[in-house]
């Protein structure tokens, strides 16, 4: 059925500048535009195929994280939904705190 939501975690927006590995020589930037505990999704013209894994690095409360992860879907020349395979504790720590944070914050 169209329209069920299958995530697991909610999502929040976030713009933020990030890398990603994989999208030409070494790491290419890109931009967060959404983020979750279980994954975020990227904006850029190059785009890495379903099921590739990757390594993403973008900045949450003043800290860089480090995340590997896995492409769950791609748009070519528009972005991709990423699934965080692995966080460290701390990261998986500052960006819970980061989208409790933005959850009580009132819409505006």
């Amino acid at each position: 059925m169209a329209g069920i939501e299958r995530r697991r975690f909610p999502r929040k927006t976030y713009y933020c500048e990030a890398s990603v590995e994989g999208l030409g020589a070494g790491r290419s930037a890109c931009r967060i535009a959404d983020i979750s505990l279980g994954g975020a999704f990227v904006e850029g013209l190059s785009v890495l195929p379903a099921g590739a894994r990757t390594q993403v690095c973008f900045t949450v409360l003043g800290r860089e994280i480090s995340a590997r992860a896995e492409v769950r879907y791609s748009q070519p020349g528009i972005g991709m939904g990423l699934r965080f395979l692995a966080l460290s504790e701390v990261d998986l720590a500052i960006l819970r705190t980061f989208l409790i944070a933005q959850a009580s914050c009132p819409a505006g």
